[in-house]
C-alpha cells in the first residue's frame, strides 16, 4: 500500500478551532489547537504494534500544535484504526473522524518520558534542535479490551505540567 491514501491540509478559512470539533477535547488542556495535517496512511511498526494491526493495515493519522497566545506548547500525533479496516476512506470522512473525540474509552494507560527534540519538532515548537521535550504516550482501549487510539503528545519542557487524575 502506499505512504499516503488520503490526506489532507487546513484549508485558508480553518481558524485555529472553528470547525476543528474535538481537537481540544480536554486531553490537551487549556489553550487552541492549529492542525497540521492528517490523512489515511500505512500504519507504522509502533502504531501496528500499539493498535493489534496486521502488516500492511493502515490507520487515520493527525498531527496539530496545541497553544496558547499563538506560542506553540506541544505537538500532539493521534492514530486510529479506520472503521472496519478500510484502507480507503473518503477525506471528509477521515477528516471527521480525526477532529472528534471518538469512541468512549473502558481504559487507557499514558506514559511520561523524557526526549530531544527532532528537526521536524523543533521546527514546530519553535525550539532548537535537541531541546528537552516531555512526551505523554495514551493508548485508549474499547470495552471489549482491544486498542481504539493511540496519541502522543511532544510538550515544551519548560511549558509542561502533568497532572493525572484517572477514574472509571
Amino acid at each position: 500500500m502506499d505512504a499516503a491514501v488520503a490526506w489532507f491540509e487546513p484549508a485558508a478559512t480553518d481558524d485555529s478551532r472553528g470547525g476543528w470539533p474535538g481537537l481540544d477535547d480536554g486531553w490537551l488542556g487549556d489553550g487552541s489547537a492549529r492542525w497540521l495535517d492528517g490523512g489515511v496512511a500505512e500504519a507504522t511498526d509502533e502504531e501496528r504494534s500499539a493498535l493489534a494491526l496486521d502488516p500492511g493495515a493502515c490507520v487515520l493519522r493527525a498531527r496539530w500544535l496545541q497553544q496558547r497566545g499563538g506560542r506553540p506548547l506541544a505537538l500532539i500525533r493521534r492514530s486510529l484504526p479506520p472503521p472496519g479496516g478500510a484502507p480507503v476512506l473518503a477525506p471528509a470522512v477521515a477528516r471527521l473522524m480525526l477532529t472528534h473525540a471518538g469512541p468512549p474509552a473502558a481504559r487507557s494507560l499514558q506514559r511520561a518520558s523524557a526526549t530531544t527534540a527532532d528537526a521536524d519538532e523543533a521546527a514546530l515548537l519553535r525550539l532548537r534542535r535537541g531541546a528537552p521535550l516531555l512526551v505523554l504516550r495514551q493508548c485508549r482501549y474499547g470495552v471489549d479490551g482491544r486498542p481504539i487510539e493511540v496519541r502522543a503528545a511532544f510538550w515544551r519542557a519548560e511549558s509542561a505540567t502533568v497532572l493525572m487524575e484517572l477514574r472509571r
